[in-house]
């Protein structure tokens, strides 16, 4: 029998065997298949990309692999889209306030004295930063720390909400890093009690570099402040504000239904492995040993 051009075109065009992909009439090529790629997204995290010609897939694989989609995909995104617990977010606080104190005790300009830290009988340690240009005292936290009267120890770490801290932030600056000393005793039960004002229960002065007698007039303030934010020496720049109590963290931290002050002045409550190396690292200050 003879053949056409015609009709040999047309089967070429149309290609009657089943174990390739139809071809485009228009381009000629194989037409680009269109298999589920919730899977391999899941997966991988990206969007496949497969060549026109090599890729062979029927409708039943595609089935298949469409219906572990489904079932995959929400136990994928429960693994990589985990949320932190409320316990794990204290304890970056905790850690942020310890780097702050860190900082402050590497600067020259900031450091304090051993002597001046062991007559303090309260500190709260501050770590803030800016969100964007302008700073209005959110994002930051804060630890207090007093003094027992029964031991002179260091007593067990509570967390503060230092939310309502002014800052006076110049252009450029990032974060700061300020540690006060509380040295009186009002200021103490100031800061776990309630609402601690900077500008009404406290004036927060710069603290002395040396602990020389001529600067132990310095003491009788209530509150001394080292700060530095950007790496350079913040002093007075920490205006006035407010700290207050963190209950709710405080007794996830202690696992208690007892509030901050209880916390804060006990002496049966043991440190939290959270808090261990930052009150380490205030012990060591005030034997000079940073």
């Amino acid at each position: 029998m003879r053949r056409t051009a015609s009709s040999t075109s047309r089967r070429s065009r149309h290609p009657t065997n089943t174990g390739t992909l139809p071809l485009n009439p228009r381009s000629g090529l194989h037409a680009r298949p269109k298999p589920p790629y919730g899977l391999l997204i899941a997966i991988s995290g990206k969007i496949p990309c497969f060549p026109r010609r090599t890729l062979h897939m029927n409708t039943f694989a595609n089935r298949i692999i469409l219906a572990l989609a489904v079932l995959l995909a929400p136990a994928t995104t429960a693994v990589y889209g985990a949320k932190k617990t409320f316990r794990e977010k204290l304890a970056e606080k905790i850690a942020s306030c310890e780097y702050s104190f860190e900082v402050v005790m590497s600067k020259e300009s900031s450091r304090i004295p051993p002597q001046v830290l062991r007559e303090a009988k309260g500190i709260i340690i501050v770590h803030m930063y800016r969100a964007g240009f302008v700073f209005g005292g959110t994002g930051g936290s804060a630890v207090f720390m007093a003094r027992l009267p029964q031991t002179g120890d260091w007593g067990p770490p509570v967390l503060l909400d230092p939310g309502g801290v002014n800052v006076g932030f110049q252009a450029g600056v990032k974060e700061i890093n300020a540690v006060f000393l509380l040295m009186t005793d009002e200021a103490v039960q100031a800061a776990y009690t309630g609402r601690f004002d900077l500008g009404a229960d406290a004036v927060a002065v710069a603290g002395p570099k040396y602990a020389e007698r001529e600067n132990f007039d310095l003491f009788k303030a209530p509150v001394l402040v080292y700060s530095t934010y950007g790496g350079l020496f913040a002093g007075a720049s920490i205006k006035t504000g407010w700290i207050t109590p963190y209950d709710r963290a405080n007794r996830e931290l202690y696992n208690t239904a007892f509030g901050t002050p209880e916390i804060a002045m006990s002496t049966w409550f043991q440190v939290p492995p959270e808090a261990r190396s930052l009150v380490a690292r205030v012990k060591a200050a005030e034997k000079g040993k940073i």
